[in-house]
């Protein structure tokens, strides 16, 4: 987050589970779950109309806020959201979250092994990640997770209502991808443009990215938010 210079302030919300956060003792790992406590977050803040940007899992937490009518946000931007029932997109994410709750014997070793899987991401931004968040518990340095979140994993809602959710956001919107992702190619990201009801339709790409932007091209990320938030005249 620290290189995002946009001209709004920046607020980054730790979900339930991740980070910081507490982990969810009654309630499943849930996307409605997960966007009902952003929700409630946002309502405590005072923050009635949010630009709403949401990264991934974060994309599909937004949807959920905005088609839900659970708040009113001044616009919404998906970030290479994973919008279809692919199996090889679950089996990676579920890959990637045992490296995460397997961790490293040491911070740079953790950095490495990050690295190592996302080729692309930008070292200071992985660095910076890395030192801020991880903690280290018997030997191991790890990105603090519930274990329990790779219950993510599994479709929380069928392929029509994800569809149909989208069709039900209201105001601007705007999705943002990674030239080279593996979750969102460029076929389904002219259908989720479509699909919103915003006109004209917005799709950035990111040069030099694939699905992790915030770590790959966080200053690129800033700057097509940015330029966004400009085309709908939220800033000037």
């Amino acid at each position: 987050m620290a290189s995002w210079k946009t001209p709004l302030p920046v607020l980054a919300l730790d979900l339930p589970g991740h980070g910081g956060s507490p982990w969810l003792s009654s309630a499943p790992y849930e996307i409605r779950t997960l966007a009902r406590h952003v929700a409630e977050a946002l309502g405590e803040r005072r923050l009635h109309r949010p630009v709403l940007v949401g990264h991934s899992l974060g994309a599909r937490i937004a949807v959920e806020l905005v088609s839900g009518q659970a708040i009113t946000p001044a616009a919404t931007i998906l970030v290479d959201m994973n919008a279809g029932d692919n199996e090889a997109v679950r089996q990676a994410v579920r890959a990637h979250l045992d490296v995460l709750l397997a961790g490293a014997p040491s911070l740079t070793a953790l950095e490495q092994l990050l690295l190592a899987r996302l080729p692309l991401a930008d070292h200071w931004a992985v660095s910076t990640v890395v030192r801020a968040s991880a903690v280290e518990a018997g030997g191991r340095w790890r990105i603090p997770l519930d274990p329990a979140v790779i219950g993510l994993v599994a479709p929380s809602r069928s392929q029509s209502e994800v569809w149909q959710r989208l069709a039900d956001i209201r105001g601007p919107a705007a999705l943002i991808r990674g030239a080279f992702s593996g979750v969102l190619d460029r076929r389904t990201a002219d259908r989720i443009a479509q699909v919103l009801p915003w006109r004209p339709p917005i799709i950035e790409t990111v040069d030099d990215a694939g699905h992790a932007i915030p770590l790959e091209q966080p200053a690129f990320l800033a700057r097509s938010i940015e330029k966004c938030l400009r085309s709908w005249r939220i800033v000037t």
